[in-house]
């Protein structure tokens, strides 16, 4: 199986985005937070190492209150293309 290597590769869940930032690979964070607190489940990024800033690029706000959020980690070099808006 051949994997493409050209533009941006999305991954999800709680495990892999984890193992990808301990090694230093993710060159975009995006995350949508709903407006509900549901009081349980995985915490994003438990376990990481290191402490990682990020700088908001993009925000995008959804009627139902949603709001996704673009950020790329602080001093790494800006994405060509941007999937969300790019005002802060």
């Amino acid at each position: 199986m051949e994997i493409p290597t050209a533009g941006p590769k999305f991954v999800g869940g709680v495990k892999l985005p984890l193992a990808l930032a301990e090694l230093g690979l993710i060159d975009e964070y995006e995350f949508v937070v709903q407006p509900i607190l549901a009081g349980h489940g995985p915490t994003l990024f438990a376990g990481l190492s290191k402490r990682v800033d990020l700088k908001l690029v993009g925000r995008l706000e959804f009627g139902s209150g949603a709001v996704a959020m673009r950020y790329e980690p602080k001093g790494a070099a800006r994405a060509s293309a941007a999937k969300l808006t790019d005002r802060p």
